[in-house]
């Protein structure tokens, strides 16, 4: 867990399945060791990462500013996460989460692709509209070029009392 930092990385649980041994850590987390007889320790983590239970999480931090945010021991011994399920129980919540949280990536993962699509679509659209491939082509209609040159040519005629714009205020 996170221990310090600003306000939305403080408090972050993450499961670390191995470590080598004897490793060290950074002064701004939390290193918990899981009795993995009471619990699985994928489920303390989604425990852990809990609406409910990063509320309690975020009534503890303290700090100045949102930006240097931290939690004590003290503080974070006060959190209980109780179960009273066994393992297999427990194992199978696990299962079950996965399989949304994988279900939910994969929806996260289809939605990002039609943005894209969807953008390249526009961008197309876009291309062909000013390219004047989007609609039919009426062949009286006047070339820009000439529509052009006939707009400068009307211009270059009026009085220069009429040519002047106003500043934007």
């Amino acid at each position: 867990m996170t221990r310090k930092g600003p306000r939305a990385r403080t408090g972050v649980v993450c499961l670390v399945p191995k470590t080598r041994h004897r490793i060290m850590l950074c002064d701004t987390v939390y290193r918990f060791r899981c009795d993995e007889a009471a619990i699985v320790p994928r489920l303390l983590e989604f425990a852990l990462n809990s609406p409910s239970t990063l509320r309690e999480i975020d009534e503890l931090k303290s700090g100045i500013s949102d930006s240097g945010i931290s939690l004590n021991h003290g503080k974070i011994k006060s959190v209980s996460v109780k179960f009273t399920l066994n393992k297999a129980e427990q194992a199978e919540i696990v299962r079950i989460l996965d399989a949304r949280l994988d279900a939910a990536d994969g929806l996260e993962a289809e939605i990002d692709a039609a943005l894209s699509r969807a953008e390249a679509l526009r961008q197309s659209i876009l291309k062909k509209a000013f390219s004047g491939r989007l609609v039919p082509q009426d062949p009286t209609d006047e070339p820009a070029a000439a529509l052009l040159a006939r707009i400068r040519a009307e211009r270059a005629k009026a009085p220069k009392a009429a040519r002047k714009r106003k500043a934007p205020a």
